[in-house]
């Protein structure tokens, strides 16, 4: 999961998300790992928020899920 702190100021909020993002795109450049960015309801879920630890005033940028590429798989 990628976090960030909900600043309450509109360009700081926006700038860390940014960074968050980009974050995010280089992360799925890196050769060798598959990887899905996910922003699903249940990121704003209370329930989903507690238990993965998300604590007032952090916002979830995204859950992504990781993984190899099989790369012996056939792709045809």
């Amino acid at each position: 999961m990628v976090i960030i702190e909900a600043d309450p100021r509109q360009k700081q909020f926006e700038d860390a998300f940014s960074a968050a993002e980009a974050l995010i795109q280089n992360l799925q450049l890196l050769r060798k790992i598959g990887i899905v960015w996910k922003t699903n309801d249940y990121n704003w879920h209370p329930r989903f928020l507690q238990a993965v630890g998300v604590k007032p005033g952090e916002r979830v940028v995204g859950t992504l899920h990781l993984g190899y590429f099989n790369e012996e798989a056939d792709t045809g």
